[in-house]
């Protein structure tokens, strides 16, 4: 069971290469994109109070469209 996740804007906007935290690591222009592409889901709370708590139930209500890799495009929501 997850109770918190704390992030800062920081977060999310980069990605450390292998080589920041191992020796001999690849380097973040020899890694392959893929790995960098995922399936997503749009949870729109935009409604809530900037750096407030967001409750499970208003996850749940908030989450929208699938947008599926490769894809392009939106499925249902889900």
């Amino acid at each position: 069971m997850v109770r918190g996740v704390h992030m800062r804007l920081h977060a999310g906007s980069h990605i450390d290469a292998p080589e920041h935290n191992v020796k001999g690591g690849k380097q973040v222009q020899d890694l392959p994109l893929d790995i960098f592409a995922g399936d997503a889901v749009i949870a729109d709370l935009r409604h809530l109070v900037p750096g407030g708590a967001i409750t499970a139930a208003e996850l749940a209500q908030a989450v929208g469209a699938v947008i599926r890799r490769g894809t392009g495009c939106c499925c249902a929501p889900m």
